[in-house]
């Protein structure tokens, strides 16, 4: 990651500073989602299934979104570890409910491919690449939607940026 990429990804956390985290879940094997900001209600398509009626799919998001996908994270408390993302199931999600939903962030840091996110609680989220895992180049450590855009940061450390619908 060069110096314009990281500056791109501290100033696009920074808008979340202030801002509560809610709806926080852990989605699928080790992936984490955390939702900031005012909440909107997203409708689907109607679709059909073949031999099943037709259905549509609605769900509530943040302005914005962040997905922790293909790395490690740890969240810790006053410096003691909660959870990560090798933890059992049920701890885990006792401790993202306990620890870090309806916490406001309150710092972030990154360094090199480690990203912190720091919360006026006394919680901290250390999302890293898996230890002594060689990902694909293009695997996604974490993504961060707004309104127009997803921001990624990739195994390889390259930042990239792409518009969405919305």
């Amino acid at each position: 990651m060069n110096e314009l990429e990281a500056r791109m990804v501290r100033a696009a956390f920074e808008r979340l500073l202030g801002l509560p985290s809610w709806g926080v879940e852990n989605t699928h094997g080790s992936f984490l989602a955390l939702n900031f900001g005012a909440p909107s209600l997203v409708v689907g398509d109607v679709r059909s299934l073949l031999g099943a009626k037709p259905r549509r799919a609605v769900h509530v998001e943040g302005a914005y979104y962040c997905w922790i996908e293909q790395a490690f994270w740890t969240l810790s408390r006053d410096a003691a570890r909660m959870t990560s993302a090798d933890s059992p199931r049920p701890e885990l999600q006792v401790a993202l409910r306990d620890h870090l939903d309806g916490q406001a962030l309150s710092a972030v840091g990154l360094q090199d491919r480690v990203l912190t996110l720091t919360f006026d609680l006394g919680s901290e989220l250390t999302v890293e690449p898996w230890p002594g895992e060689a990902l694909r180049e293009d695997s996604c450590l974490w993504h961060l939607r707004d309104a127009t855009h997803w921001l990624s940061l990739n195994a390889d450390g390259r930042v990239t940026t792409e518009r969405h619908a919305g």
